[in-house]
């Protein structure tokens, strides 16, 4: 096999020189490159039980192209190359031993002729630029390892060829001002766009052979109205079962790029109208074909007053004895009656139903209403007033819902104040299998803000009484407040038996100089009263953020009393979160960060996150602490460069459960970068891991990479060992050599 491969290799640079000598007027390029990789890895777990594995990959490549303009680029360009890749594997894992030698041709062509003057684009392409890839196959080790192995141990190097045709037809806007333009204007614009692809690797751990087809046709008819013909087939040669083939017939104002255009009826009408046929076949899977149908109708109307806008949709899908359909209609018209009043009414109707499988099917309907008007807008005082109507229908449950909000604003003439309150009643009416709902909500909040040149002050109180039961279920587009939780509570809830009194008063101030200062404080009382049981909570919230020159602080407090039911921390980053809903006495959580740079050698982060749970029988605590510090060094001989750099960094977290079992982990990171040259580096690194402050797992590593223009050169040492005593002691060694080489 290595002598057949040294055959291709030889033949193929005797074919590109000639090529080369019978080229004129030309632009032509010779290339390739040399690559080899060397890497060996050791585990050694005492008692004679180890694992040494090496492998040594190489690449060869050479490649020749040309490029050239047709009628000194009036008529077109094209482009050709051809090229030859060659590839040795040796790989000793154990005793496992095995050679792979293989190569393949790589090649790419392309045409374009755009004449001037001339309605007409053509390309044509044709390509297997897919280089083989190496990597790792499996893992050759039943446990886990210290170091990443990175042996190269598979390679995939099948065909990747990519060949596809793009014809354009046709002039746009009298674009083309030839003796014939009136003519050509007469015909239709065509577009015509193919494309193959097509795969084979049998030589590789996940076999492929397989190819894929998409063809379109696009032709316009009249304005912007256009057809399309789209077609996919897809062919798996390895397993027939995920072959398919899809026909997209589209009709209507999109164009080939697939953008919707907007016809001018008339200079205040604006209409989009396109329908979509889709037939999906799976021979081997699916019986019957799944067909879909999808209609779009949208229209803009904008008069001096008034605009309205309607995006309506129909869509059908019939996938076996699966039937699934959904009509929207949604219009929105808004409008102003003077200088300092206007109105908006929006209104939609959806219609949803799936036949499901085995007999599930599920339908809703839903009709919703919206009307809003804002008067005396350019007054002191300012008055809305918002009413919805919802019905809402199941298979399972039926509601009809209505509010009705009133809102009034205050604002002075020096905007130093601001009040505003609101009213909003409700009425929820429904009935599901398991219970007949009807509830009434009454809700008034107030707010008021006192704005001055650094502060600002406010407070927010909001009460709501709700009488008879509540579910979520009756109602889609209104929201019904009575199934609102307390603050800090992220269980969702779907129903109340019994009426609620719901109040929540918050206090807040805002204080702040210029960019370098900015600080909130808010503290907040929630309570909810449903049937006879009560519950409250009481929260301090703190933010701080300073920045000054170089530095940035910030600083996140929350602290919690109450019944707080919580399923994890407000903070992602939260390391005592429950696994399920717990519920807790207090809380208390405190997020800080602080990032330092003096100048461009002197960088430090700092970040902090503690939190306390405390809940009948213990508590939760948890802290995570994260420190990264670096400096560097520049010379400046001649050439401002850097010579040198080092970083560190420090994690470390703990935790302790409410049966005092505590943990902490530890780990530290260590690394620096010496240039002797521009394009010399060498690094050191080394990272240590402890658990309950003893040593866990070690890591320790050096390398060095000479970088050029057309040669690449790297050399790299790491050493992993692990501390547990209650596992074998685990020593690992990894060494690696590339060099990469470009002609």
């Amino acid at each position: 096999m290595l002598r057949q491969a040294k055959e291709k290799f030889k033949f193929m640079l005797l074919l590109l020189c000639l090529v080369v000598g019978g080229a004129t007027g030309v632009e032509a390029s010779l290339s390739g490159d040399v690559k080899a990789q060397w890497v060996r890895y050791a585990v050694d777990v005492g008692e004679g039980d180890g694992l040494v594995a090496e492998t040594l990959s190489q690449q060869y490549q050479l490649k020749y192209g040309i490029e050239r303009r047709i009628g000194d680029g009036r008529a077109g360009s094209y482009s050709l190359g051809l090229g030859y890749e060659y590839n040795v594997l040796n790989v000793d894992i154990g005793e496992e031993e095995r050679s792979i030698n293989t190569g393949k041709y790589l090649f790419r062509g392309k045409l374009s002729m755009a004449p001037g003057g001339l309605p007409f684009r053509l390309k044509v392409f044709s390509q297997d630029n897919f280089t083989t890839q190496f990597g790792e196959s499996r893992s050759f080790l039943d446990r886990e390892t210290i170091l990443e192995s990175g042996l190269p141990s598979d390679l995939r190097n099948g065909q990747y060829v990519v060949s596809g045709l793009t014809l354009l037809v046709g002039i746009r806007n009298g674009s083309y001002l030839g003796s014939y333009r009136d003519i050509l204007s007469r015909y239709p614009r065509l577009l015509i766009d193919f494309k193959q692809v097509n795969r084979r690797d049998l030589k590789g751990a996940t076999p492929t052979n397989s190819r894929l087809r998409d063809l379109a046709f696009v032709s316009l008819n009249k304005k912007d109205n256009w057809f399309h013909y789209r077609l996919r087939d897809y062919r798996n040669y390895l397993d027939s079962s995920e072959d398919y083939q899809e026909y997209t017939y589209t009709l209507g104002t999109i164009d080939p790029a697939l953008i919707r255009k907007w016809v001018n009826l008339t200079n205040w009408i604006k209409l989009s109208v396109d329908g979509t046929y889709n037939v999906e076949i799976k021979e081997k899977v699916e019986a019957l074909p799944v067909q879909s149908y999808h209609l779009n109708m949208f229209s803009v109307l904008s008069r001096a007053k008034t605009k309205a806008t309607f995006l309506g949709y129909y869509t059908r899908r019939r996938e076996g004895e699966r039937l699934e359909k959904r009509v929207v209609l949604p219009l929105s018209v808004s409008g102003v009656w003077g200088a300092d009043s206007d109105w908006s009414l929006r209104a939609s109707g959806e219609d949803d139903k799936d036949s499901g499988v085995w007999g599930a099917e599920s339908r809703e309907k839903n009709i919703y209403l919206f009307a809003a008007a804002n008067f005396f807008k350019r007054s002191a005082w300012n008055f809305s007033v918002q009413a919805s109507a919802e019905q809402d229908k199941t298979l399972t449950s039926e509601g009809l819902s209505g509010r009705a909000v009133f809102l009034v604003k205050n604002k002075s003439s020096k905007g130093r104040d601001y009040l505003e309150g609101r009213y909003s009643v409700a009425r929820f009416e429904g009935e599901t299998l398991e219970r007949e709902t009807e509830s009434l909500e009454h809700e008034v909040s107030g707010l008021w803000r006192r704005y001055s040149r650094n502060l600002e002050i406010g407070a927010e109180v909001d009460f709501l009484f709700s009488s008879g039961g509540a579910d979520k279920s009756i109602s889609s587009k209104i929201s019904q407040n009575a199934l609102d939780g307390l603050y800090l509570t992220d269980a969702t809830i779907y129903a109340r038996e019994d009426g609620v009194f719901h109040s929540k008063t918050n206090v807040y101030a805002d204080y702040k100089i210029g960019d370098s200062l900015k600080t909130r404080g808010k503290m907040l009382y929630d309570f909810l009263e449903e049937g006879r049981q009560r519950k409250t909570q009481f929260v301090v919230e703190h933010a701080l953020e300073m920045a000054g020159q170089g530095y940035i602080l910030k600083l996140d407090q929350t602290y919690a009393v109450g019944d707080i039911s919580v399923s994890n921390s407000v903070y992602d980053n939260s390391i005592a979160s429950g696994t399920s809903l717990d519920k807790y006495s207090d809380l208390y959580q405190l997020g800080t960060s602080l990032a330092y740079r003096h100048n461009r050698s002197y960088e430090a982060k700092f970040s902090c996150f503690y939190e306390e749970r405390t809940f009948a029988g213990g508590g939760k605590s948890s802290l995570e602490l994260n420190q990264v510090g670096s400096y560097a060094h520049y010379t400046r001989n001649g050439v401002v460069r850097r010579l040198f750099d080092v970083e560190e960094e420090l994690t470390y977290s703990w935790a302790e459960t409410a049966h005092s079992v505590s943990s902490d982990v530890a780990n530290v990171k260590f690394r620096g970068n010496y240039y002797p040259k521009q394009v010399w580096r060498l690094e050191a690194r080394a990272e240590m891991t402890l658990t309950g402050w003893s040593p866990d797992i070690a890591r320790y590593g050096a390398s060095s990479t000479v970088t050029f223009a057309k040669l690449q050169m790297a050399g790299s040492y790491d050493h992993g060992q692990n501390f547990s005593s209650g596992e074998k002691r685990q020593v690992e060694d990894r060494w690696e050599v590339t060099i990469k080489k470009t002609f």
